[in-house]
């Protein structure tokens, strides 16, 4: 959540540019550790799954950046890549997370000691 500007309000373009930002940082962070490089995106923004397996979004003004370079990750880094939406009821942990740290101020860092 931190590394897809959570505390930088005049960063983000839009909720939409939050999710793909936060996707990008999960999927750099995923690929610096997986040895079986089958992996699945979970979110709860249908947006986003049309975004990353359809091609109507290349004109947008996120298009020719963000989700090209997702989409770019996906290809050249993983042998499989599977995106599912799921309801935001199941996804209560990250969502508390994701409105905890965009409370924080910009280049805030913070560590929890134990489980949150």
């Amino acid at each position: 959540m931190l590394k897809s500007g959570a505390g930088r309000e005049d960063f983000l373009l839009d909720p939409f540019h939050a999710e793909l930002l936060g996707c990008l940082a999960g999927l750099q962070a995923a690929n610096m550790g997986i040895q079986n490089k089958n992996i699945c995106v979970e979110t709860d923004a249908t947006l986003l799954k049309a975004a990353l397996e359809d091609e109507e979004y290349r004109l947008s003004a996120m298009g020719g950046g963000v989700i090209t370079e997702l989409k770019s990750l996906m290809i050249s880094d993983f042998s499989s890549c599977k995106i599912s939406v799921s309801s935001r009821v199941c996804n209560k942990v990250p969502h508390a997370l994701a409105a905890g740290g965009c409370k924080f101020p910009s280049g805030c860092n913070t560590v929890w000691e134990g489980v949150p």
